[in-house]
């Protein structure tokens, strides 16, 4: 699967940092969901402005089940990934 994967990992492990990454992601999504140019935001966040090619067995399983689940050109997350 090619896909867009943006890291929100928090300034610091502790509630407050991890509330505001996941806000962050959230806010993301509905840009996204909202018509906003998925390569455009990508740039924007200093992130990868290109999709990346994910095969099975890379990813935890629960991210990796998510995105083989999702119909192409859908948005999925935040998920956690249990890395920050």
């Amino acid at each position: 699967v090619e896909a867009f994967a943006f890291d929100f990992r928090p300034a610091k492990d502790d509630a407050p940092s991890r509330d505001r990454a996941r806000a962050m992601a959230e806010s993301i999504v509905r840009r996204l969901q909202s018509g906003d140019d998925v390569g455009d935001v990508a740039v924007e966040l200093n992130q990868a402005d290109e999709p990346v090619r994910i095969a099975r067995g890379e990813l935890p399983p629960t991210l990796e089940d998510a995105l083989f689940a999702a119909k192409d050109g859908s948005i999925v997350g935040p998920l956690p990934s249990g890395q920050g």
